[in-house]
């Protein structure tokens, strides 16, 4: 009788720490497809704001002295000359932030587009929820006035268009997030 209740005990402490070992190893996976979707979202938010910076640096570069160099402005728009790609003189870019990405499942996904002269339009990123621009004068004072801009502040958050489902102890349901990374720059061009 005691070598049954020895085997029982055995089986029912083994398999409790069974359970605890599978619960830490499906914990660490869950934690490293979460920092790997996060590197994924920063990694597509650093480039997007590569090219911004890049393009913003070389606003009024070879524009003709007493044309304007930034032809308008909003809190999700941009266009001004420059030559952007240092071939020819300078284009007109427009960067806008567009409407809702239909390919996506993150409802807050847009698209943000980066238009040369008016007739190349390019989507630089897919997945940004967020999108800020402000400008700024010589003190660095927030400006609404074009002709005072002699900086500019980029604000924008690039979010996963997919969903990742994370189960919340506390409710006892999956919760769903879309993994993200949020970004700030802000740039003096040198020929504003």
């Amino acid at each position: 009788m005691n070598a049954y209740l020895d085997i029982i005990g055995s089986i029912l402490i083994a398999g409790t720490m069974m359970l605890s070992v599978f619960r830490l190893d499906a914990q660490m996976a869950d934690r490293g497809l979460a920092a790997s979707l996060a590197l994924i979202a920063q990694s597509n938010g650093s480039t997007l704001a590569r090219t911004l910076e890049t393009d913003i640096r070389r606003l009024g570069f070879e524009v003709p002295e007493g044309q304007p160099k930034i032809t308008e402005t909003g809190p999700a728009r941009l266009t001004f000359a420059g030559n952007v790609d240092l071939v020819g003189g300078a284009e007109t870019v427009t960067y806008v932030l567009g409407g809702p990405n239909g390919d996506s499942r993150n409802p807050a996904d847009s698209l943000l587009y980066r238009v040369v002269n008016g007739t190349d339009s390019l989507v630089v990123e897919r997945g940004v929820t967020r999108f800020r621009l402000t400008y700024f004068d010589a003190v660095g004072a927030p400006t609404a006035v074009l002709a005072e801009a002699r900086e500019i502040a980029v604000d924008f958050r690039v979010e996963l268009p997919e969903a990742y489902r994370t189960w919340d102890e506390a409710t006892g349901h999956f919760v769903e997030s879309y993994p993200g990374s949020d970004f700030a720059l802000r740039v003096r061009p040198k020929n504003l």
